[in-house]
């Protein structure tokens, strides 16, 4: 699909294929072959862009399309959930709403409910590589039984499963990681664990793992993890930030 032309039925182009539906069949969208030509007789009369110059301009392009995922989530259609006491990010797609199932079993101590959020567009960089895509998993632990102890054991053995990043998943750099203590909304204390990792041959793009608890006392927990491919570290920063923004903690009534 991508680079091919688009043909009318007498055989002439009228657009180069760009994208194709992951949810509908048959569907594709092209660049006009009007818009291809003028940019190529612009490019006639200049000196061949260099391949170091042709990644950074991909680059940017990609940021441009990083801040547009920013500013869709100021839009209504980005909602907010309950997850026991607490409030998270909702849908990020109004095209794919959130999904949430509960994990826990008769034989668990608390019960476990996971909600996951996806994106659902994203460029196409290679087929070890896309760029723009987030995906959010937000995890609610709650138990009448359990210490406040051996609570916050649970939620850091499901950060440290989290925290277990694969180094050769794609065409990428080494992760680099660090740890922080936040204030979120409310002064709410957060535990903030974010990795980064340079996408290879883009200059400026990276690769994001976030995960972050809010620090409360009490009978629930909660633990989001975030995803990121392909994004410059301004657009990341203001998406996580985002998602810090709606977290709050509404503890529950003392009998």
């Amino acid at each position: 699909m991508s680079g091919g032309p688009t043909l009318d039925v007498e055989g002439r182009v009228v657009g180069v294929n760009v994208a194709s539906s992951t949810q509908y069949q048959l569907v594709g969208l092209a660049v006009p072959a009007e818009a291809v030509g003028q940019m190529i007789r612009s490019k006639t009369s200049q000196k061949p862009p260099s391949l170091d110059d042709l990644r950074k301009d991909i680059s940017r392009q990609v940021s441009a399309f990083n801040q547009q995922i920013v500013m869709r989530f100021d839009l209504p259609t980005h909602s907010v959930r309950r997850l026991g006491p607490f409030q998270v990010r909702g849908d990020i797609s109004r095209d794919q709403p959130c999904s949430a199932a509960r994990k826990d079993t008769p034989n668990d101590h608390y019960k476990r409910v996971d909600q996951r959020c996806d994106s659902s567009t994203s460029l196409y960089i290679s087929d070890q590589q896309n760029a723009g895509h987030i995906v959010m998993g937000s995890f609610w632990f709650s138990s009448e039984k359990m210490s406040a102890h051996g609570l916050a054991r649970l939620i850091e053995d499901q950060l440290t499963r989290l925290r277990n990043v694969k180094e050769n998943d794609g065409p990428t750099a080494s992760w680099n990681c660090t740890e922080q203590r936040l204030r979120g909304r409310f002064d709410l204390p957060i535990q903030l664990h974010a990795c980064r990792r340079a996408v290879e041959k883009l200059p400026g793009l990276f690769d994001y793992r976030f995960r972050y608890t809010p620090l409360v006392s009490g009978q629930d927990a909660l633990l989001v993890a975030i995803g990121m491919s392909g994004f410059d570290d301004q657009s990341a920063r203001a998406i996580l930030l985002k998602s810090m923004d709606s977290l709050s903690f509404t503890p529950k009534a003392k009998p």
